[in-house]
């Protein structure tokens, strides 16, 4: 019973992942739903002809995600990061539908009608939005700099390349910035962003030194390299989710010889359910 129970809630919830995916649908439907849904029906086979105890129940429910991520790794559909990612709240989602599935066990008509609430899911995504819905955001750091204005100018328009290996997420293949390039000085002039991933095309929009450098940018490359045994893989979520829009540099006078520097970015993000918000970090 718990070999079928986990083998058949691993098949279903890889198929309603890999639809979704492949369909570009990553909102709340997979990052919800289908982890819901897998817990569920797991401990609903594991229980349909004899009652079981909870923790029994609660591990049944657990082991289909472990099945879900070596099928998505096998089939090219994404990376270990991301299946790290998504795990903190896969599995809670699993263990509440195996719980709730455990609770009304001794009640097979409220199974029986929970089981067709829950297979809504695949036409949801058959149906549903695909691609992203992309939300405009903005982010913003600073730092005070022991120089003038006209110093730290120079350096905002044209710095040297980033010699410092990358840390943590960085190493494991998110996008990092390398170098900046720039085609002269003045407004139009190209300047490009070269990151790890591929480059950000940029154009100045505002050239007004030493006070102000701002940006369009006109080509995103993907956020990241998924770590994966496959070299080619490319899930859609690198295509269009995370999409840079502008940024800019904003040099402030302190006293002091001193320089407040101000960078803002403007981005959309199209995955759903994270809610990211404008910020300021410093």
């Amino acid at each position: 019973a718990p070999v079928l129970a986990v083998t058949s809630a691993t098949l279903i919830g890889f198929g309603l992942t890999a639809l979704a995916t492949w369909g570009s649908v990553y909102g709340l439907i997979l990052f919800l739903g289908v982890p819901f849904l897998t817990g569920f029906l797991s401990v609903q086979v594991y229980t349909w002809n004899e009652r079981r105890e909870c923790d029994k129940c609660l591990w049944v429910s657990v082991w289909p995600f472990l099945g879900i991520g070596v099928l998505v790794l096998l089939w090219k559909i994404d990376g270990i990061i991301c299946i790290a990612m998504a795990a903190p709240l896969a599995i809670p989602l699993g263990l509440l539908g195996g719980y709730i599935a455990w609770y009304f066990q001794p009640y097979k008509s409220a199974v029986l009608v929970t089981s067709c609430l829950l297979l809504l899911i695949p036409p949801g995504i058959v149906f549903g939005h695909h691609g992203p819905l992309p939300r405009t955001f903005q982010v913003s750091t600073s730092i005070v700099v022991n120089a003038s204005p006209d110093v730290v100018w120079r350096h905002v328009t044209d710095f040297p390349d980033i010699a410092e290996r990358p840390l943590g997420l960085f190493r494991a293949g998110v996008a990092y910035p390398l170098r900046t390039e720039i085609d002269g000085i003045g407004l139009g002039i190209g300047r490009r962003c070269v990151l790890s991933t591929g480059t950000l095309e940029e154009r100045v929009i505002a050239w007004e030194p030493p006070y102000l450098l701002r940006f369009g940018v006109y080509s995103t490359p993907p956020a990241m390299r998924e770590l994966s045994p496959w070299p080619d893989i490319d899930p859609p979520h690198l295509h269009g989710f995370y999409v840079s829009h502008r940024g800019e540099f904003r040099l402030t006078e302190l006293p002091g010889h001193r320089t407040l520097v101000v960078g803002t970015s403007w981005y959309s993000h199209g995955l759903e359910p994270a809610q990211y918000r404008s910020e300021e970090r410093h």
